[in-house]
C-alpha cells in the first residue's frame, strides 16, 4: 500500500486530494458545471422563470414582528434585508426574473454556503433557506420548458444533493484544526461503531491517498504502548495489533481493507483468529517462564529470542508465531503489514507446520524485491538466519 505512511502524510494526503486545486471538491465542481450545462441547452437564457418562492421566502426572513417592529428590524441583518430590498427591486412590478439572472443567484447563494464566514452577517439556516427556494423557481421553469429540460434538470440536481451530502460529512474532517495528524484523527472517528465519516472520505479519494489512509491505519495498530516503546517511536508489538484489530467495526474494516485484494480482509481476520488462539492458548506474549527452554528443545529459530511466539505447553513454534515474534524483535517492521502480499502469504503459514517455514522464504523475498520492500527484505534475512 504505502510502507512509509503514517497519521500525519495520511491527514496530509486527505486534505490535498479533497482541498487542493484538482481535488475531490474541484473534480465535483466540474462535473456539477458539466451537467447544469446540459440543462442550459434546453432554455433560453432570457426565459421568464416565476420567483414566487423566492419572494415569499425573503419576504418571511425580513417580516417585522407586529408589535415589535423596530425590535426585530435590529435583529435581522442588514445584508440579508439589503438583498430582500434589491431582489424586490430587480422583479419591479412582476413575479419573474430571466432564467440566467436566476442561475447565477442561485451559484452565488450557494458559493456562501460553501465558504460560510465564522462571524457570518446572514446565517447558513437563511442561505440553505433561500438557495432552496431558488431551487424550486428553477425547477418550475424547467418542467414547464419540456422533459429534456426536467431530465437534465433532475440529473445536476440530483447530483448537486448527492455532492453536498457528501461535503457536509467530511468537512469537519478536512477543517480540522491541529494538523494533519488531527485531520487524519477525525477521519477515524466511530469507526468502532461503524464507518459513515471514513467511507465518505475514502470515497473522496484517489487511490494513492486511500492507501496512505489504510496503511497508516495498519502501521498504528501494532504500534507498542509507551512503555514498551523504543526511542524511534517504531516498535511493533502483536498483542496491541491483535486487541486493536479487534476493535475496528466490521464496517471500517471493509472501508479501509476490501478494495486492495481479494482475500486480504480474510488473511487478516485470519491471521487475527490464529494469533489469538496462540495467545490464550500458551500466554507467549507475556514471555513466560519456561518459553526459552521451549524454543531450545525445538532446535533451530532460537538466535531468534523467546519473544518469539512459542507454544509452552506442546513444545512446537508455528510458523506463524516465528515471523511474529521476530517482526516484534526488531525495529520498524510494522511496515511490512502494508503489504496486501505479505499478509497474503503469512496467512499461508497459518497451515503449515515448523519445517515448512525455509522453503517459504525465497517466496518472501521475491514479494520483497517486487515490491521494493526493504522492511521485509530485513525480515526475510532474520528469518533465514534463524533457521541456520
Amino acid at each position: 500500500m504505502a510502507p512509509k505512511s503514517d497519521a500525519t502524510s495520511a491527514g496530509r494526503a486527505i486534505f490535498r486530494s479533497v482541498k487542493s486545486p484538482g481535488g475531490f471538491v474541484d473534480q465535483k465542481k466540474a462535473t456539477q458545471a458539466r451537467l447544469y450545462g446540459e440543462l442550459d441547452q434546453h432554455i433560453a437564457p432570457d426565459a421568464h422563470v416565476d420567483v414566487g418562492n423566492t419572494l415569499r421566502t425573503l419576504q418571511d426572513l425580513t417580516r417585522s414582528i407586529p408589535g415589535a417592529a423596530s425590535t426585530s428590524s435590529v435583529l435581522q441583518t442588514p445584508r440579508l434585508q439589503a438583498i430582500a430590498r434589491s431582489f424586490l427591486e430587480d422583479v419591479g412590478d412582476g413575479t419573474s426574473l430571466p432564467y440566467d439572472a436566476v442561475r447565477k443567484l442561485r451559484s452565488m447563494v450557494g458559493k456562501e454556503l460553501e465558504s460560510p464566514d465564522l462571524a457570518p452577517d446572514v446565517k447558513i439556516g437563511q442561505w440553505k433557506a433561500l438557495y432552496g427556494s431558488l431551487t424550486e423557481d428553477m425547477k418550475g421553469a424547467t418542467t414547464a420548458a419540456g422533459p429534456k429540460a426536467a431530465q437534465a434538470w433532475s440529473r445536476a440536481n440530483t447530483y448537486t444533493r448527492a455532492m453536498m451530502d457528501r461535503l457536509d460529512t467530511i468537512d469537519h474532517v478536512v477543517t480540522k484544526n491541529g494538523g494533519p495528524e488531527k485531520v487524519f484523527q477525525a477521519a477515524m472517528t466511530g469507526t468502532k461503531e461503524g464507518a459513515t465519516t471514513l467511507r465518505a472520505v475514502m470515497r473522496s479519494l484517489p487511490i494513492d491517498a486511500r492507501k496512505q489512509v489504510s496503511a497508516a491505519v495498519l502501521r498504528r495498530l501494532g504500534r507498542a504502548v509507551d512503555s514498551q516503546q523504543d526511542d524511534l517511536g517504531e516498535a511493533f508489538n502483536v498483542g496491541s495489533f491483535l486487541t486493536n484489530w479487534n476493535k475496528l467495526s466490521p464496517e471500517a474494516k471493509g472501508v479501509l481493507f476490501n478494495g486492495y485484494s481479494p482475500s486480504f480482509r480474510m488473511d487478516m481476520d485470519k491471521l487475527a483468529r490464529v494469533a489469538s488462539n496462540l495467545r490464550s492458548g500458551s500466554q507467549v506474549y507475556a514471555n513466560p517462564p519456561g518459553t526459552a527452554a521451549a524454543l531450545a528443545q525445538v532446535g533451530g529459530w532460537t538466535s531468534l529470542g523467546s519473544s518469539a511466539l512459542a507454544a509452552g505447553i506442546t513444545g512446537q513454534v508455528a510458523p506463524l508465531a516465528i515471523v511474529m515474534g521476530t517482526m516484534a524483535s526488531a525495529r520498524g517492521l510494522s511496515g511490512v503489514m502494508t503489504s496486501p502480499a505479505f499478509v497474503r502469504w503469512l496467512a499461508k503459514t497459518t497451515s503449515m507446520p515448523k519445517g515448512a517455514l525455509p522453503a517459504q522464504i525465497p517466496s518472501l523475498r521475491q514479494i520483497a524485491e517486487q515490491e521494493q520492500n526493504e522492511d521485509m527484505a530485513a525480515l526475510a534475512d532474520r528469518l533465514e538466519a534463524g533457521a541456520k
